[in-house]
């Protein structure tokens, strides 16, 4: 149920070809140019790993930290762009981002402006890779999540039914306690990772 569908070239983004999103189009000369920000995460005190809501901002910038991020789009629709690829984001998409895999999500502005009514929301978890110290991810247990993390550096589209179901477990997480966020984090990697 892992679909890697993305990759990172030497190019930063895109090559020479024009991109339209939704109501604007990306010229080849800017994106030639054009490098992801560096974006400092701040860590809540209380967590050692970062848990909030997405709304898919219009002015999203294409980005990139040393944080892993799962990212689960419980409503929306729009497009991601990871490394030098662009894809329809549609709702239900489960997706994760290795560490420092430039990449940004924008939601598709000429159907929110129809359709007002509507918001996007996704649910966000990033986390460094040795958040708990590398140590357990040397234990055979977490052998398999160490390769998940490996192969996230190229980005990583869920499929199947499982991807609904975990998403279900990152909406939930916002209502546990902090230790039981990070058992129910740990429990999503593992399987993720299967």
């Amino acid at each position: 149920d892992v679909t890697i569908c993305w990759r990172v070239s030497a190019m930063y983004i895109f090559g020479c070809v024009h991109i339209i999103v939704a109501d604007f189009v990306i010229s080849s000369n800017n994106l030639w140019n054009m490098k992801p920000a560096f974006r400092k995460l701040s860590l809540p005190v209380s967590s050692s790993f970062v848990l909030k809501n997405d709304d898919m901002p219009i002015k999203n910038p294409w980005h990139y930290h040393p944080e892993i991020e799962i990212a689960y789009s419980y409503r929306g629709k729009g497009t991601v762009f990871v490394g030098d690829t662009v894809e329809i984001l549609r709702e239900h998409d489960l997706l994760m981002f290795g560490t420092n895999l430039p990449h940004t999500t924008q939601r598709d502005y000429s159907y929110y402006q129809k359709n007002l009514h509507e918001k996007p929301l996704a649910v966000i978890v990033q986390f460094l890779p040795g958040f708990l110290g590398w140590d357990l991810y040397k234990a055979p247990e977490f052998q398999r999540v160490d390769r998940l993390f490996k192969i996230a550096g190229r980005g990583i589209r869920f499929t199947g039914k499982s991807r609904e179901k975990i998403g279900k477990k990152l909406m939930a997480m916002q209502t546990l306690s902090p230790s039981a966020r990070l058992l129910r984090l740990l429990s999503i990697l593992v399987e993720l990772a299967e």
